[in-house]
């Protein structure tokens, strides 16, 4: 009877576990492709001044500072990236989205949007950001 308590128990808990990954995984998703979305817009048209929110430059910053092919806002808020950036990217996502980290995203894009919108940075924040741009760039 243990036994069977036992099983049952270690099955709940590994069915859990495998659901949770699989929503983080999606959720990783979702938020990767909303963004390409935007992006994609912004690379379509020729000329023009946009207006991206908070998240979505934090993520241009994010996702620069990840692959190496880095994106960017001028002085006057025009985003800086090629079709080119854009689709590498996108590649980049796809070849290595198995390998993401939704806790090392989340802490990355919320450091980003704090930045922004305080304009201060600590020691901390770039000993942090330097570690992880290490890990993903290693990252084909």
């Amino acid at each position: 009877m243990k036994g069977i308590i036992l099983y049952a128990t270690i099955s709940f808990f590994l069915f859990s576990c495998r659901t949770s990954h699989k929503t983080e995984r999606t959720a990783l998703n979702r938020e990767f492709k909303s963004n390409f979305t935007v992006l994609d817009s912004i690379a379509q048209e020729k000329k023009g001044i946009y207006t991206l929110n908070h998240k979505q430059i934090s993520f241009l910053y994010l996702i620069g500072e990840w692959t190496g092919v880095e994106g960017s806002m001028d002085y006057t808020g025009v985003p800086k990236f090629t079709q080119n950036d854009l689709n590498f990217w996108k590649d980049w996502f796809k070849r290595n989205k198995a390998n993401l980290s939704i806790a090392d995203y989340q802490t990355t894009f919320n450091l980003y949007e704090r930045i922004m919108k305080t304009s201060k940075i600590l020691d901390s924040d770039l000993e942090y950001l330097e570690i992880i741009r290490k890990k993903y760039r290693q990252l084909k």
